[in-house]
């Protein structure tokens, strides 16, 4: 897992032309050599400075910062002469001595993760953290500079992409206006899904969770696995929830439950029901579920529920915590995930759907969140079997209101007949 000549190599090439290190994306930890890292930060401190790099200049950075130790000025001299004719390939040594060093580094992961399980430390901690620093590793070696031209490439290849299914970008919601309206889930994004109690803000997280084209991870501090269970059942074989309850099913419902267990049993949803989670057991659990069950999309149900790092946080201050956390997981998982919020009584007192600033501790939500959508429904549209979603917040296009219907009975949100209204344009 070393690639030693590589290594003296790239040396040899920024020793003859130091404008060179803008095609190596290295760092010091990347070479494997003690001498070879010595060299390469010398070469670093000497282009700071802003002066010429040779081996006269490394040299003297070298007797400066690390008293000449295990290098010397002749071995300098023959990695120009010797390893310096191949400028053409710099990107590419840099490639291959960057996929040595992420080598060696998982190889030390594992080595400590074996380490620590033949001790006396907890077991699922250690799986947790070596899976932490696996993904850590991964994210580290990707590239996050760019140019206009890998700007305009990726935008292509997402367009691309979204042709290829019908004009979707992200994960679909499972109802066509509201993946016309964002384009589906996007990764990276942070959903927040509000709606005051007995609206339906789970039941619609559950139908996205359902309809999603990847696998999923639910983390619900509301419900059990069994509850979430059952409305999935009564989404899938439209089995009337009180009837399932009751354990009194219709001959037909009863008919239908062989082909509906079937249908969803397999399905690649993944919960967590732990009771008083916090946002480091989402964080480990998530990044888990990347990592194993390849996951595409995280749902939180919900956000004020989530502990924070300390039991004396105040209410602001944990709810700010979670979504600050959950916004960088999705940057880190490169997932979208949604999050469940209350919305405050103040909300009733309107004739209409909830704003942003009806959330529960709506400032960070505002902020950081990509989208925002809130849920409405008055005695007229339950009568009717529809309900608003009002999307407040669309980083990726218009805001507006769309209009679904939904089986109460059945927990099945699904296009409505009516067509979107008052969408506005994002400011």
């Amino acid at each position: 897992m070393k690639n030693i000549n590589m290594e003296q190599q790239i040396l040899g090439l920024l020793l003859d032309d130091g404008s060179r290190i803008a095609q190596c994306n290295l760092s010091i930890q990347d070479f494997s050599v003690n001498s070879h890292q010595v060299i390469f930060e010398a070469i670093q401190k000497v282009i700071s400075d802003k002066h010429v790099v040779d081996v006269v200049s490394v040299g003297e950075a070298i007797e400066q910062n690390f008293g000449g130790a295990c290098v010397d000025m002749v071995f300098m001299i023959e990695l120009v002469t010797k390893c310096a004719s191949q400028p053409q390939n710099m990107e590419y040594f840099s490639q291959v001595v960057k996929s040595s060093s992420e080598l060696r580094k998982a190889k030390a992961i594992f080595n400590r993760a074996l380490f620590d399980l033949d001790s006396d430390h907890d077991k699922k901690n250690v799986v947790s953290e070596a899976i932490k620093s696996l993904m850590e590793l991964d994210r580290v070696s990707k590239r996050y500079e760019h140019t206009t031209k890998d700007a305009v490439i990726g935008a292509l290849e997402a367009y691309e992409e979204a042709v290829k299914r019908g004009g979707l970008i992200g994960v679909t919601s499972g109802l066509s206006e509201v993946d016309e309206q964002l384009g589906g889930f996007h990764d990276s994004d942070l959903i927040i899904l509000g709606a005051r109690p007995a609206v339906g803000k789970t039941a619609m997280a559950i139908n996205f969770a359902y309809n999603a084209d990847v696998p999923v991870g639910f983390f619900s501090a509301e419900q059990s696995y069994e509850q979430i269970g059952a409305r999935l059942i009564c989404i899938e074989g439209q089995i009337n929830s009180k009837n399932f309850r009751s354990a009194s099913l219709t001959e037909m419902e009863y008919g239908r439950m062989p082909r509906t267990v079937e249908n969803i049993k397999n399905k690649p949803i993944f919960f967590n029901d732990e009771p008083a989670m916090s946002i480091s057991t989402i964080q480990k659990q998530a990044r888990r579920w990347k990592q194993e069950r390849k996951i595409g999309l995280l749902v939180v149900d919900y956000i004020q529920k989530i502990k924070g790092s300390t039991a004396t946080q105040r209410d602001i201050e944990r709810v700010t915590e979670v979504v600050l956390a959950l916004k960088e997981l999705a940057k880190e998982l490169s997932i979208p995930i949604i999050g469940i919020s209350k919305v405050t009584r103040a909300a009733d007192s309107i004739d209409g759907p909830p704003g942003m600033g009806h959330l529960s501790d709506a400032s960070i939500c505002e902020y950081e969140a990509d989208q925002v959508i809130t849920l409405y429904r008055n005695d007229d549209m339950r009568e009717k079997g529809k309900t608003l979603l009002h999307i407040c917040k669309n980083r990726h296009g218009p805001t507006g209101d769309i209009l679904v219907s939904y089986d109460g009975p059945y927990f099945k949100f699904r296009d409505s007949q009516s067509n979107v209204t008052s969408i506005r344009s994002a400011q």
